[in-house]
């Protein structure tokens, strides 16, 4: 659309992979990105330049707010499965950095990372069920896709 229709602004991408491939070709050719719902921390923080901004809560708003509400809970050990891609590592390093900060002697007792669209998950909840945990944390951005 820049290149053929000459517009002056994006929005949109679901994915957080996407949103920063998508946000760098904005960044080259000074055109405003807006991010309505791809969550990773990097797009405007890290990689973040000032043609992108968000109209959304980025995964380390989510992730840290998430981290110390679940600090105040009676939970030591956690187990953390997710998304192997930006979103589910970006969203789980920020819980884990909220939690951690907030309740410095809680344990990760493990952690997975499926593909996206996994078929099945059986490896990684005989994994997960092995481990004990009081508590999993899931960093799924899409739950519907790990059906499909």
């Amino acid at each position: 659309m820049i290149l053929k229709e000459n517009v002056d602004f994006l929005g949109g991408t679901v994915s957080s992979s996407a949103a920063l491939a998508v946000s760098e070709f904005a960044r080259k050719k000074k055109k405003l990105l807006i991010i309505h719902i791809s969550r990773s921390h990097r797009i405007t923080g890290e990689k973040g330049h000032k043609y992108v901004f968000r109209a959304c809560p980025s995964a380390a708003i989510e992730g840290l707010a998430g981290g110390a509400y679940a600090a105040q809970k009676p939970l030591k050990k956690w187990y953390i499965i997710g998304d192997d891609y930006e979103y589910g590592h970006s969203i789980a390093d920020n819980f884990w950095k909220g939690l951690k900060k907030n309740k410095p002697e809680v344990v990760k007792v493990g952690e997975a990372w499926p593909k996206l669209r996994e078929t099945d998950y059986t490896p990684y909840l005989t994994a997960l069920v092995a481990k004990k945990p009081d508590a999993v944390y899931a960093a799924f951005e899409h739950p519907a896709d790990a059906l499909a």
